[in-house]
């Protein structure tokens, strides 16, 4: 019999791109128990005329970088591309950039490309100091970002000598928490239970969803994906069992398959 290992607590964003769902398939075949905590949602911003014209300038340059920094950012730019362009395709002469694997992943689903770009480790300002060093000095950048995310990659580029603009297209704001998966989660104290945040906005999120039942949150083992999402967890007061070496998805499941029963 193959072994059953713990209760995992996933916490993703509803809307354009979650990602629970393959997250928890991969749990369930690694013997993990999974459930799925939908704590926020994505919300598309609307697509105003000085966006659209940004977008259409973007499409038509010769000297222009797209860079992703999540997968919600790239399935949410689908849409407003096509928008701006009544198309959803990004001509191959436009290099994307991703900030991680899960961000390279949604570029080949949504324009069915590889990234010209992937640094080695999937931190913004890391992201940025690599991707500096690789493009061409008069390179430009467009970035399409949420409009409650750290603003640090901009900049950080910015400090490099190159030319950023910065395209607000989303935010993530809290979803209803079920009552449901409130009592599931209650009932996981006293026992050997993880939850893993894959950001910052998570951690936010799940923290006010649950400033009734500290008791609840704080028994649980949280397995953070970077140092930036570890930060939001002390922020608030909580503990990290855990930091993924790759801050990536495949990383959070290294650290779970070592730690968890």
């Amino acid at each position: 019999m193959d072994r059953v290992r713990s209760t995992v607590i996933v916490t993703r964003p509803e809307g354009a791109y979650a990602g629970a769902d393959r997250l928890r398939d991969r749990l369930v075949k690694l013997g993990f128990r999974p459930i799925v905590l939908p704590i926020s949602k994505v919300e598309q911003l609307s697509v105003s005329a000085q966006t659209k014209e940004a977008v259409r300038r973007v499409i038509a340059s010769t000297d222009q970088w797209i860079a992703f920094l999540s997968p919600s950012a790239v399935f949410v730019f689908k849409n407003v591309l096509e928008k701006s362009t009544q198309t959803s395709k990004i001509p191959s002469t436009i290099p994307l950039a991703a900030q991680g694997k899960g961000t390279a992943e949604a570029i080949k689903a949504c324009f069915e490309r590889e990234p010209d770009f992937l640094p080695t480790r999937f931190v913004a300002e890391e992201f940025a100091a690599e991707l500096a060093r690789f493009m061409d000095d008069q390179s430009k950048v467009f970035v399409p970002q949420s409009a409650d995310g750290r603003d640090v990659f901009g900049p950080a580029l910015r400090a490099c000598g190159f030319q950023v603009e910065t395209v607000d297209t989303y935010c993530i704001v809290d979803a209803p928490l079920a009552e449901e998966l409130r009592h599931k989660v209650r009932g996981l104290v006293g026992i050997e239970a993880y939850i893993i945040f894959m950001s910052p906005s998570a951690v936010r999120a799940t923290a006010r969803a649950f400033k009734d039942d500290r008791a609840a949150l704080e028994s649980l083992r949280i397995v953070s994906v970077g140092p930036v999402t570890s930060e939001a967890v002390r922020g608030c007061g909580l503990q990290v069992f855990a930091e993924a070496a790759e801050h990536s998805e495949d990383g959070v499941i290294d650290e779970l398959m070592t730690k968890a029963s």
